[in-house]
Order: C-alpha cells, then structure tokens, then sequence
C-alpha cells in the first residue's frame, strides 16, 4: 500500500492526484460497508476460511495490479479487489489473535498487528 500512489502517479498511469484521491476514498468505501458482513461470514463458515479467503482475493489483486494500464476504472476495479480482501481477511485474523493471546498481552499484540 506504501507504493501504491507512486504506480498510480507513474509514467504507465500517470493518473491525476484526483483520480489516487478517488480510488483510495473507493478503498476506504469498500472497507467500512464490506469489513461488518465480511465478520458475519467469518463467524458462520469459520476463520480459517475467511482468511484464505481474503488473502487470495488480495493476492490476486495484487498479481493483477501492474496490468491495469486502462485507466483510473480498471484501477479502480482492482483496488476494490485488494479492499474486499483485506475487508474479508482482517476480522478473523482480529478475532483468531484475541483466541490465542492472553488478556494482558491483547493491547500490544492488536498494536503489532496493526503495524504491519
């Protein structure tokens, strides 16, 4: 994510400051609507599967990325890809490390994990 606004700017986008404003709003859109269905889920099919899930939405968004040379929709599209992941993955990740790490020790993990 770190990178992402500099392939969007880039010489193969080359998109407006405009449009990287337009697509992360889109991923942050995608995020809240999509993170409290995407806990339900977790909670009724299980974690496990709502992490892998998640995380090959999220690999395959990101192996589609440097191929989405037409245009602020296709990225948009993408991204919204790479949203919908993590917004499946997060919760049960979330919820899986409040399983397995004593109370004390919560705080500093939820940190740790937030980090990265």
């Amino acid at each position: 994510m770190t990178l992402l606004p500099l392939f969007l700017v880039g010489p193969e986008l080359g998109l407006t400051s405009m449009h990287v404003g337009g697509v992360f709003a889109g991923m942050a859109a995608v995020g809240v609507v999509a993170t409290q269905p995407a806990a339900m889920l977790a909670d009724k099919f299980g974690r496990p599967q709502a992490v892998v899930c998640g995380i090959s939405l999220v690999g395959v968004s990101m192996m589609l990325l440097p191929f989405t040379v037409f245009g602020p929709v296709a990225v948009g599209v993408v991204v919204s890809g790479l949203a919908l992941g993590n917004a499946i993955a997060s919760p049960a990740l979330t919820s899986r490390l409040i399983d397995v790490v004593l109370p004390a020790d919560r705080p500093q993990a939820l940190s740790l994990v937030r980090t990265f």
